[in-house]
């Protein structure tokens, strides 16, 4: 997904994205394991922030 453009998904977005359920994604966010953003109440993660998490768990699956 590397776009250049910024771009906000919502959480049920994200989670699709990643392909995981939308609990696990707030859990994720609870544990600081992916950033979000808060805009008027309402929760985005930016595109840029799913890739570095996917990076990171690549890097962590590497390091095993």
């Amino acid at each position: 997904m590397n776009s250049s453009k910024q771009r906000l998904f919502t959480i049920k977005e994200a989670a699709d994205e990643l392909r995981v359920s939308t609990w696990l994604l707030y859990r994720l966010i609870q544990t600081n394991q992916i950033s979000s953003v808060t805009i008027a109440s309402r929760r985005f993660i930016a595109n840029e922030d799913i890739d570095i998490f996917i990076n990171k768990q690549k890097r962590k699956e590497y390091a095993t």
